[in-house]
């Protein structure tokens, strides 16, 4: 799965590697710039945080949805405690997933911060 890493917007597209082919997905539940994707293991692909607002003005968001391939679709989850976006993604053994610092605030600056998601 890739997402915008330019202006926010809501657009996604999944890659089948075993056809070298990209398919146009339905548009995400919020548009964002520089999320943070784990895959967890029920096959959903989650999208954690990133960031909206103009490239000049960049606003951390704490946004938070899934992509779930049975049904094609995104859908919300749980949202982030704090804004965060630019999170280093980490999929754990656990099937959990481990989102290492990142940025925050208005005007973006450097987290220290670490979440874990816990799949329901």
């Amino acid at each position: 799965m890739t997402i915008g890493l330019s202006a926010p917007h809501a657009k996604a597209a999944l890659f089948d590697p075993t056809k070298g082919t990209w398919m146009t997905l339905p548009a995400m539940k919020s548009a964002r710039a520089a999320a943070s994707v784990a895959r967890l293991p029920d096959e959903r692909v989650l999208l954690m945080g990133g960031f909206k607002g103009s490239l000049l003005a960049p606003k951390a968001t704490s946004a938070v949805e899934s992509y779930v391939p049975a049904t094609k679709s995104f859908r919300l989850e749980v949202p982030l405690p704090t804004p965060i976006g630019g999170a280093s993604p980490m999929e754990l053994a656990t099937g959990q997933a481990l989102f290492l610092g990142g940025l925050g605030g208005v005007l973006p600056a450097p987290l220290d911060s670490a979440l874990l998601f816990f799949p329901r």
